[in-house]
């Protein structure tokens, strides 16, 4: 209703007094039912069902006792053994992590386009930065969550306002039986008409499941039959209605009627935990790929210094040839060198297939996959130790895995869908309730202010029942929704699972990978001192045969063997952790990154 200072004066007191008094009536019970829940309520919150599913948990884990457990790093236990302490600096300047940074630089010649090869220096944490920034399949994710969130709002217009309006006019012109008293005709044979109407109003859904419409209409007749009169002429009939329809059993209740906004909404949380798993999958890969490309790069410097040595040594057979040297002891020599120049080659190209996989994942500005610019990583690979506890490890990945957040999702929208089939058991009784007021005059304007002036006010109410026999087809659907709840909730222990099983496994390479980095170490250290040895025997006595060069070859290739076995144990414990944090579900966390879902129109 209008207030009393913007009502127009010539609508009649009583008519709005009147109109006020139905219009509550009316109203009330619309009014009250946006907060009405449907019959045969059975859903759960989500902290109820994760307090029932958190006994799965307690089972799966039930026989586990846990306590930290420290990685720490161990000095060589060579040292103090046959490889005197004051010695270790030197053989790690044979071999090994300090004698490749001794020697980064690495010519790789001509790019693809004859120029000389370009680099530029890029961290770890660079990397990552940028290919969450600009990977694109970070950015395919992040427009997935916006359109579930567009549908969010479209399932939320349901219940907004609908103005409508229908305008119609028609014109008749048709021959009519007269009628005859005691044989004389009374009236015209013709009735020629000129109807025109205009209807107009605003409707608006109820989250009950109802439907209120308020609406108003006029109509012109006007009668220009021959031989026919009729008063008021023309003829304007006016009406205002407020119309309440609502379903009493099958879809009444708030919760039947706002399911689809919370299959919406949860599709949207779905969605987002989607691109979180991307941003999680993606740092993780980036992290593998960072660390894959200092590999190639320690493996191409540990082969390098081997093809240097057997230069070396191949030339000194050839001068030996002169001498004792058979030509097949130098051929083999001549071999060796040649497979060894092979593996260079074969390991540069590494390095630049694991520089343009790494660009792939970082997408950065000037620096996309076309660049044949070689990036070269600036952190190095460490042993530090960690601290870890098993129980806190899973406990915290079955709070955090993305896809134990779908699955609780899946769960509750499995309890909406059984809610929804439960109330489509129900018969249908759906009440209609109309109150009309009336009007009629010869004017557009005086109609209006005629209406209801004579409690011209119609009552309509009206009940409908339906409702299937045997309603097999209900039920079955009540089935089906009640058999997909089951099968939700073993999807979401199969999930949970799964995560113990992707944490264990993560967990046991960290293990396995940092207890390696001390046997490695230690391999490549006796490596460098056998090696050293017979260096020293070959500067002092000289004995160039061709069978102590030879030898001097094995120890060479044992020695780029033992640098690559713990070149791959360092990088694979590095990977190994990222990857526990990644099957843990805070990879973001670790790395420092907020996770924020952006708005692709921004």
């Amino acid at each position: 209703m209008l207030p009393r200072s913007s009502r127009p004066a010539s609508c009649p007191r009583h008519l709005v007094s009147g109109a006020r008094k139905i219009v509550f009536v009316i109203a009330l019970p619309a009014a009250l039912l946006p907060g009405c829940e449907g019959p045969l309520r059975k859903t759960v919150s989500e902290a109820e069902l994760r307090r029932a599913l958190n006994s799965v948990v307690e089972q799966e884990m039930a026989s586990t006792r846990s306590q930290d457990i420290l990685l720490k790093s161990e000095e060589s236990r060579l040292e103090g053994s046959f490889i005197p302490t004051q010695r270790i600096g030197e053989l790690n300047r044979m071999a090994g992590p300090s004698a490749n940074a001794a020697a980064r630089t690495i010519e790789f010649g001509a790019d693809l386009t004859g120029l000389p090869t370009g680099t530029v220096e890029v961290s770890l944490r660079e990397a990552i930065l940028s290919a969450v920034q600009n990977n694109l399949a970070v950015q395919v994710g992040a427009i997935t969550p916006a359109m579930r969130e567009a549908e969010i709002t479209r399932a939320e217009s349901r219940f907004d306002a609908v103005f409508f309006s229908n305008l119609g006019w028609g014109k008749s012109d048709q021959p009519a039986v007269i009628p005859l008293i005691r044989g004389n005709p009374i009236g015209s044979g013709i009735v020629q008409r000129d109807e025109r109407n205009l209807q107009t109003g605003i409707r608006k859904n109820l989250i009950g499941g109802g439907r209120l419409t308020l609406q108003t209409g006029v109509s012109r007749s006007f009668d220009s039959s021959p031989d026919r009169q009729q008063t008021p002429e023309p003829a304007y009939a006016s009406s205002v209605e407020l119309i309440l329809e609502q379903p009493l059993l099958r879809g009444f209740g708030s919760e039947q009627n706002l399911s689809e906004i919370r299959l919406s909404r949860n599709a949207h949380r779905r969605e987002i935990e989607n691109y979180r798993r991307t941003l999680l999958e993606t740092v993780a890969r980036t992290e593998g790929a960072y660390w894959n490309l200092v590999a190639a790069r320690e493996s191409l410097l540990v082969r390098q210094r081997l093809l240097d040595r057997g230069e070396e040594t191949e030339t000194k057979l050839k001068i030996r040839s002169k001498l004792d040297a058979k030509p097949s002891q130098v051929s083999d020599a001549v071999a060796r060198v040649q497979s060894r120049r092979v593996d260079v080659l074969r390991s540069r190209d590494q390095v630049l297939r694991a520089s343009d996989e790494l660009k792939q994942l970082m997408n950065a500005a000037g620096l996309g996959v076309g660049s044949e610019t070689v990036i070269v990583p600036t952190d190095v690979a460490l042993s530090e130790g960690l601290t870890f506890n098993y129980a806190d490890i899973v406990t915290t990945a079955l709070q955090n895995r993305p896809e134990l957040r779908q699955a609780l999702l899946g769960i509750d929208d499995a309890s909406i869908r059984r809610m929804i089939a439960d109330n489509l058991r129900l018969p249908a009784l759906d009440l209609s309730a109309t109150v009309r007021w009336n009007g009629l005059d010869d004017s557009f304007e005086d109609t209006y202010n005629r209406l209801g002036e004579q409690d011209f006010i119609d009552y309509i109410i009206q009940l409908r029942f339906e409702h299937p026999i045997g309603n097999r087809e209900a039920q079955a659907n009540y089935r089906i929704a009640s058999l997909g709840r089951v099968q939700s909730v073993i999807n979401y222990r199969l999930a949970m699972q799964n995560a113990i099983l992707d944490v264990k496994s993560a967990l046991r390479s960290v293990y396995l990978n940092f207890d390696l980095l001390v046997p490695t170490r230690d391999a490549r250290l006796a490596a460098a001192e056998n090696l050293r040895t017979i260096e020293v025997e070959e500067d002092i006595i000289a004995p160039n045969t061709p069978e102590f060069l030879n030898l001097k070859f094995q120890r060479q290739e044992s020695l780029a063997q033992a640098e690559l076995e713990e070149i791959r144990a360092m990088v694979n414990y590095q990977i190994a952790v990222s990857n526990l944090y990644n099957a843990m579900g805070i990879g973001l966390e670790r790395n420092q990154i907020r996770f924020v879902v952006p708005d692709p129109m921004q």
